[in-house]
């Protein structure tokens, strides 16, 4: 809508009865309001292609790291001449206080951390589409149980949850800490996958093979995890 338009618009309603006016001023208004969503959404897609165009490249820069670095992550080449270089032919970043190189630095740190996000997110979605999709299946008593843990695990603290684990056990490895993580994450997926698995069980298809006796098991597998997914 430019201007010009609103114009020609307001213009026109003008010389409208009261009746049609408020009809066309509705019109035009739920018009505009689907124009601005329109550009939005368009804004919004570019910006999620551009986002998933720069995590490929974050990982394919993580996955390549050991043949796009020229000195290993960890090296201290010499402290106290070569501390705080600026970015050059032999360091693409610059080094640090220790001389470690910056770049070399970056990629190995972006494997760590890509690694831990893909295990951690991987954990949560597995242990919560499980409970979501059980809790559906499930007769009401265990549906109620499993759903009221999760809504007592919610109220939770995750942040406090993480410390405590952490102090108490110290320093974590890899694994460990994306366990952790994706351990104690899980409960808003198993809350909205146990509200989908709810409207997928009164399909008709779903409906049908309840009715007609197959197991839980086969139901969770062949009918409802693929409908979820």
């Amino acid at each position: 809508f430019s201007v010009v338009t609103v114009t020609e618009v307001a213009y026109g309603i003008g010389l409208l009865p009261e009746g049609a006016r408020r009809t066309a001023l509705a019109g035009a208004w739920a018009e505009l309001q689907d124009s601005w969503r329109d550009r939005i959404l368009a804004v919004g897609a570019r910006e999620a292609e551009a986002a998933a165009a720069f995590l490929a490249l974050v990982g394919v820069g993580a996955l390549a790291a050991p043949w796009l670095t020229t000195h290993a992550p960890t090296a201290q080449l010499d402290p106290v001449a070569l501390a705080w270089q600026p970015p050059s032919a032999a360091h693409w970043l610059g080094t640090d206080s220790y001389s470690r190189d910056v770049w070399s630095r970056l990629l190995f740190g972006a494997r760590a951390t890509m690694g831990i996000a893909v295990l951690a997110v991987t954990v949560s979605l597995t242990f919560g589409t499980l409970v979501g999709a059980v809790a559906a299946l499930a007769p009401r008593w265990l549906d109620a149980l499993l759903m009221r843990a999760t809504d007592a695990l919610l109220a939770i603290p995750r942040l406090l949850l993480l410390l405590l684990v952490v102090a108490g056990a110290g320093t974590l490895e890899f694994a460990p800490l994306a366990i952790l993580l994706g351990s104690t994450g899980w409960m808003m997926t198993a809350r909205v996958v146990r509200q989908d698995s709810g409207r997928l069980l009164a399909t008709p298809h779903l409906e049908g093979a309840r009715a007609l006796g197959v197991p839980w098991a086969r139901l969770l597998t062949r009918h409802l995890l693929p409908s979820l997914l």
